[in-house]
């Protein structure tokens, strides 16, 4: 994942994974992910780690119930929802319980 967003160019500092080696392997970008794992690791308590996680995943909720919140409020032509109880406003409040929490 860090590999493709670096060759996407959406974060210009991680440019650096972008390159794959000989074998098409993007070695550079799991040197990245491996470094940035053991500094976490080497916190060396679960209870100092456990909030940091936590927050990355109700961010990435909240992130994901907005897109779902706005897509359905200006009826995108290239959404469609398939659970017929889909309502924008659902998409809107787990957003809400999401910056809540």
């Amino acid at each position: 994942v860090l590999n493709a967003i670096a060759a996407d160019g959406t974060v210009p500092f991680l440019v650096c994974a972008a390159p794959l080696n000989a074998a098409g392997e993007p070695a550079f970008a799991l040197f990245m992910t491996t470094g940035l794992c053991l500094c976490a690791c080497m916190i060396g308590s679960l209870d100092m780690v456990a909030p940091l996680l936590s927050i990355c995943f109700l961010t990435a909720y909240a992130a994901l119930n907005f897109s779902t919140f706005v897509l359905g409020l200006t009826r995108a032509p290239s959404w469609r929802p398939t659970w017929k109880y889909f309502h924008w406003s659902l998409g809107l409040a787990g957003f809400l319980v999401g910056l809540g929490v």
